[in-house]
């Protein structure tokens, strides 16, 4: 099951939160406005995203109520490159995280049992026009 985690595109998610960091907040506020993106490197941090799968079960044509669960994603990240251009987060390159989940319904926990995946993050990825918004920048109050 963990692998399945390195076919989901949860990268636009994360950043999304990353974009409500303080400190992209003042480099994005001191970026040149000159067209090209400035660079900068986030160091070692953890983030957490809850997801909110729902269960629905249906046996012989008789459906069951919908369970809605609690996806819980603890991810470390180490050394991920930003790449920010107008008020936004244009493009993510090189780093490494440690990604792992937590399953929940409601206050019950089910078991982890499941190993942590570690992610390379090799490669740019270029996010689509005009980016991921980096909220309650100065300029942008």
């Amino acid at each position: 099951m963990a692998e399945k985690f390195r076919e989901i595109d949860l990268l636009p998610l994360f950043a999304k939160g990353w974009g409500e960091s303080d400190e992209l907040k003042k480099e994005a506020d001191t970026a040149p406005d000159n067209g090209q993106p400035k660079f900068v490197r986030l160091g070692k941090f953890e983030q957490n995203l809850d997801l909110y799968p729902i269960l629905s079960v249906s046996v012989l044509g008789l459906t069951a109520e919908p369970v809605k669960l609690t996806l819980t994603l603890q991810a470390e990240f180490e050394a991920v490159e930003v790449g920010l251009k107008r008020g936004y987060i244009v493009e993510v390159g090189g780093g490494f995280c440690r990604l792992s989940a937590l399953l929940k319904y409601g206050q019950f926990s089910f078991p982890a049992g499941v190993a942590p995946v570690d992610i390379q993050l090799n490669n740019t990825r270029r996010f689509s026009d005009p980016g991921i918004a980096i909220t309650g920048r100065k300029s942008s109050e």
